[in-house]
């Protein structure tokens, strides 16, 4: 359920806000390049801030003695911590939980700041800079660090919403941290700040301008890498010694922004003369809201009835019957429409997974079966875990027929996450596409026996026709 659902409103053409699904949180992230062109009083100040506020902790850590025991050091590491702004339900997250207190981040900034000084450059023109100088500093970091310091402006703004729909809105006031960070004291401050009431969690809700909103931050390692390649591509043969963009790892990144600090100035007047805008959520062309937001409101309206879940047994149909509802909506009920964009191309393989969390997360908790998305098992993440109390647990991996580590999946990746989990059950779900990709998948039952019957533990795998207007081609196989 989104915000305008909760609270009955009908956004209009004018509305400039995001729409937050309450549940779950949304894989867009906020891009500071996209400030300078939001076109709103409230964030009229916003990249100044966040500027101002870089340049005071470049000052500290140009004072600093690297050590734990330098007050500059410690000032700095309280500075840099900036934890999810869980309110805005954006992020990685499964849910709109957060991610704690941002102080293992906090060390990545620091040192990103330290080498970026190394690396010469006193002052930064643009803070996104300091992602180019460090390992741990991606897109998350950097909306997460946007957030914090332009929180107060997010603030005004979700405010001046609630009070256009007050009618509607129902708010509280609520403990906000890092609500604003005092440029003489140098410490953040809480404040109890009134926002509307998100009734998943009983927290605030912050909203944010559509038009800030991107997939990726727009000045990445990614980003810089494709600019240096296109305009220094015989400086970086020579030079460096690649020969093909693909040798260039994120560590070689570093070693070549520390080394050609000129060509950053020149990527950034790149990126800064760019037209770009933030991620069209209509079109949703990755799939990464839309499908949740549609899938959700179809397990509302459709619940599915199941018995009491107490034994092994009894857990293993529960499982089976949410996978089968799964694939009763992609096959019979126009959930296929939510993998196709409006060009007939096919979504990537996380709208496949996003429906799986909106259509059967409210399921899991009605039955007291945790739904845990990407634990980290082996050596890689498995999609799902379903679990309840300690010994009924089962895994979910969801492939597209296309994907070309398809067959990896089923020989090598579950097997292994079972193994190392100590769960006897997966399962192998495969959405096709095509009916070529319907008519390869002979095999897959005959392989996934083979390899139940090897690692002792069973694989069940499950064919989900996705191809559009075409009916149901596929069963649940226990």
């Amino acid at each position: 359920m989104t915000f305008s659902e909760f609270y009955k409103i009908t956004p209009t053409v004018k509305d400039t806000w995001f729409d937050p699904i309450l549940q779950a949180d949304t894989k867009l992230f906020i891009d500071p390049l996209l400030l300078s062109n939001v076109g709103l009083r409230q964030f009229s100040r916003s990249y100044e801030e966040i500027m101002k506020f870089f340049k005071i902790a470049f000052e500290i850590a140009a004072k600093s003695e690297k050590v734990k025991s330098d007050a500059y050091f410690q000032k700095l590491k309280g500075m840099l911590l900036f934890p999810e702004v869980e309110e805005l339900c954006l992020g990685y997250s499964s849910s709109t939980k957060g991610a704690g207190s941002g102080k293992g981040y906090s060390k990545d900034i620091q040192d990103g700041i330290y080498s970026t000084i190394d690396a010469g450059l006193k002052n930064i023109d643009r803070f996104e800079n300091i992602c180019l100088f460090g390992t741990g500093i991606g897109r998350d970091r950097i909306s997460d660090i946007t957030a914090n310091i332009i929180k107060s402006d997010l603030i005004k703004y979700t405010q001046l919403i609630s009070k256009k729909y007050s009618d509607k809105v129902k708010t509280g006031k609520f403990p906000i941290i890092n609500t604003k960070f005092d440029m003489e004291k140098l410490i953040w401050q809480r404040e109890i700040v009134e926002l509307p009431i998100n009734p998943v969690n009983k927290k605030g809700i912050l909203l944010c301008p559509k038009s800030i909103l991107n997939v990726d931050s727009l000045i990445s390692k990614d980003s810089f890498l494709d600019f240096i390649w296109e305009t220094q591509n015989d400086t970086i043969r020579d030079q460096f010694s690649f020969a093909i963009k693909s040798e260039i790892d994120k560590k070689s990144i570093i070693k070549i922004a520390k080394q050609r600090t000129d060509w950053i100035v020149h990527f950034n007047k790149y990126m800064e003369a760019s037209d770009f805008t933030g991620y069209d959520i209509d079109k949703d062309v990755d799939g990464i809201y839309q499908p949740s937001k549609a899938s959700y409101n179809y397990g509302k309206d459709h619940p599915l009835q199941i018995p009491e879940t107490k034994t092994n047994l009894q857990f293993n149909k529960v499982v089976n019957e949410i996978i089968e509802y799964y694939r009763n909506y992609i096959e019979n009920n126009s959930g296929y429409k939510l993998l196709w964009n409006d060009n007939n191309q096919p979504k990537k393989e996380e709208a496949a997974q996003l429906i799986f969390v909106a259509l059967t997360k409210s399921l899991c908790q009605a039955n007291n079966i945790d739904l845990t998305r990407e634990s980290n098992l082996g050596r890689g993440p498995v999609d799902f875990k379903f679990s309840m109390g300690y010994k009924n647990k089962a895994l979910i991996e969801i492939k597209l027929a296309k994907n070309n580590r398809f067959w990896d999946g089923v020989k090598l990746q579950l097997p292994k996450y079972l193994e190392v989990e100590d769960i006897d059950r997966g399962y192998f779900v495969v959405i096709c596409y095509t009916q070529e990709e319907i008519n390869k998948m002979v095999e897959l039952q005959k392989v996934s026996d083979k390899i139940s019957a090897e690692i002792g533990k069973k694989i069940i795998p499950i064919i989900i026709d996705a191809i559009p207007k075409k009916e149901s081609a596929s069963k649940l196989k226990n």
